[in-house]
């Protein structure tokens, strides 16, 4: 496997700005959220695809004390 690094004047880049439509849909997948991870994929400079984790935390209910008199 080929570790070395890739020179940035092979890599295409994109000089165009990220579109109201694209932070319209990283905005929504934020909503709501509480705890979790968003991972947003780009191809070209474009986002083509993005991933919401959404963690929710669930406190176990405290367990009855039996007291024997």
């Amino acid at each position: 496997m080929n570790l070395e690094p890739v020179s940035t004047s092979t890599i295409a880049r994109s000089d165009s700005p990220i579109s109201d439509q694209e932070l319209s849909a990283v905005r929504t997948a934020l909503q709501g959220m509480l705890f979790g991870s968003i991972l947003v994929v780009v191809q070209d400079g474009v986002i083509v695809q993005i991933d919401r984790t959404e963690k929710y935390r669930i406190r176990p209910a405290k367990a009855k004390r039996i007291v024997n008199d």
